[in-house]
C-alpha cells in the first residue's frame, strides 16, 4: 500500500489553513455550507474521489463566493467573515463527501481523527502532511481493529489526505 497519494488530497487544503480568526455566526456558517451551488458541490465531489482533483474554474469560484456574500448580507456577517464562510462551507462539503467515501470502505475513521487530532474537541491544526510515524501508527491501529488496509483502493488514500485536510479547516473555521 502507498500512502504517498495522501499529500494530493492534503495540499488542495493547504491554504485553507491560513484563514484568519474571524466571527461569523454558526447560522452564517451553515447558510455558507447550505447555500453552496450544485456545481461547487460536483467539483468538490471531484477532488475528493480523483488523485490531484480536477482543477476548479473560474466561473465556479465566482458562483460559490455569490452565495457566500448572499449569506454574510442575510446575516449580517462582516468582509471579515466571509473568508471564514467560504472555508468554512467548502471544507464542510469536502468533509462531508469525503466522510461519505472512507465509510463506505469500513474504514475506522475515528483511528485517523486521533491520530492526526482532528475533529470535535480536537487540536485542529493546520495539516501539511502526514509523517511517516503518523502513517506507520495509522497501520498499526488499523491492523489492531481488524482492518486490512493493504485492501484499500490508492484513490482512497487521497481522500484519506482530504479528509483530515478538511476536517481540519473546518472545526478551526468555527473558531
Amino acid at each position: 500500500m502507498k500512502l504517498g497519494v495522501l499529500g494530493a488530497g492534503l495540499l488542495a487544503f493547504a491554504a485553507l489553513g491560513a484563514q484568519p480568526a474571524a466571527a461569523a455566526s454558526p447560522a452564517a456558517l451553515e447558510c455558507a455550507f447550505l447555500g453552496t451551488p450544485d456545481a461547487t458541490i460536483r467539483q468538490i465531489e471531484g477532488m475528493v474521489s480523483t488523485p490531484g482533483g480536477p482543477q476548479r474554474d473560474q466561473a465556479e469560484i465566482d458562483a460559490y463566493r455569490q452565495a457566500v456574500d448572499a449569506c454574510a448580507t442575510r446575516h449580517g456577517a462582516s468582509q471579515e467573515d466571509v473568508g471564514q464562510m467560504l472555508t468554512y462551507g467548502y471544507s464542510k462539503w469536502s468533509r462531508t463527501l469525503a466522510l461519505r467515501r472512507l465509510l463506505s470502505t469500513d474504514m475506522p475513521v475515528w483511528i485517523i481523527e486521533d491520530i492526526m487530532d482532528v475533529g470535535a474537541g480536537r487540536a485542529n491544526p493546520p495539516i501539511q502532511g502526514m509523517s511517516t510515524q503518523q502513517a506507520e501508527i495509522m497501520l498499526g491501529r488499523f491492523a489492531d481493529v481488524g482492518f486490512d488496509a493493504e485492501a484499500v483502493p490508492q484513490p482512497i488514500w487521497n481522500t484519506v489526505g482530504v479528509y483530515i485536510a478538511s476536517t481540519s479547516a473546518m472545526y478551526r473555521s468555527m473558531d
